[in-house]
């Protein structure tokens, strides 16, 4: 996120606003980011939004996957990722992980 409390924008707000504006460069991006998966990895973002269905949360919200949970469920579905497999799940985690941290923190910034 950029700016703080009502000024804060993600980063494809800018995006947006840039290529309303002509910016070609902005264009590429957002159309590189709407973009599916290739197929040959579009079964990592299924496995992904299954595995996510089931994460753990606490007091302080929701948790990561851990390897042990990744195990269980490869278990648990009578599938065998393969090691890149498995660390792309764990990257995407990643993201989501730090894409909904910031969206708390825009919002705890609104009150």
């Amino acid at each position: 996120m950029e700016g703080e409390g009502d000024l804060a924008a993600s980063h494809r707000d800018h995006l947006k606003a840039l290529a309303r504006g002509g910016d070609e460069e902005a264009k590429a991006e957002l159309a590189e980011a709407t973009r599916p998966p290739p197929p040959a990895v579009a079964h990592l973002w299924k496995y992904f939004l299954d595995l996510s269905r089931t994460r753990t949360t606490g007091g302080m919200g929701p948790s990561r996957l851990s390897r042990l949970e990744i195990r269980q469920w490869e278990a648990d579905e009578c599938i065998v990722l393969d090691l890149w497999e498995r660390r792309a799940i764990i990257e995407l985690d990643g993201v989501w992980f730090a894409h909904f941290s910031a969206q708390v923190a825009q919002d705890r910034g609104k009150d």
